[in-house]
């Protein structure tokens, strides 16, 4: 038997290389769906007490979102999160995933003002996370559950718009560097 330290000292580097996409389209009048991709390739260089390691290979999530317009400032939606899992120095954390279901009703003048309820992993009892550290000489798992469902209520208020255009705005002007303004300091 040995001992096995975790730590999260910055031992070593990190070089990832990932591609994201995002993207919402309206299928039909009232149907509209969102979503993202990140997919990255990841390489962990560094060191563990004095041996040095190596781990790399691919990670990733994704997130989708369906929202159904059904009148009146009533809007049914489902939501849906997964993730392949990420790369520590000894190994990598497990792939994981979430989904929702919501109802929610906009009030007030251009509906600033909205209530929801939503369901999160209703199916779904209990949520696994883990993770797995590989060396020499063992090989250590580690499991920890806890509890996936949930019921929220929300409230969300939009207090306006921005109105002005700062893209068009004037940048800083730097006048002490405009026609040899400045101190030479000789």
């Amino acid at each position: 038997t040995g001992v096995s330290k975790s730590t999260y000292y910055n031992l070593g580097r990190n070089s990832r290389t990932a591609f994201s996409a995002n993207g919402s389209a309206t299928i039909f009048k009232k149907l509209t769906l969102y979503s993202n991709l990140t997919m990255a390739f990841e390489i962990l260089d560094g060191y563990s007490g004095t041996t040095r390691y190596r781990n790399e290979g691919f990670t990733g999530n994704g997130y989708a979102n369906l929202q159904y317009n059904i009148g009146k400032g009533w809007r049914v939606q489902g939501n849906g999160w997964v993730g392949v899992g990420n790369l520590t120095l000894q190994g990598r954390t497990g792939a994981w995933y979430n989904y929702q279901m919501g109802l929610s009703k906009s009030f007030l003048k251009n509906n600033t003002l909205r209530f929801s309820l939503l369901a999160d992993n209703f199916v779904t009892q209990n949520r696994l996370w883990q993770s797995t550290t590989n060396d020499p000489l063992f090989r250590t798992t580690w499991k920890s559950y806890s509890p996936a469902r949930a019921v929220r209520f929300a409230v969300n208020y939009r207090f306006g718009k921005l109105t002005e255009n700062v893209s068009r705005k004037k940048g800083v002007s730097n006048s002490d560097q405009k026609g040899g303004g400045g101190s030479s300091g000789n």
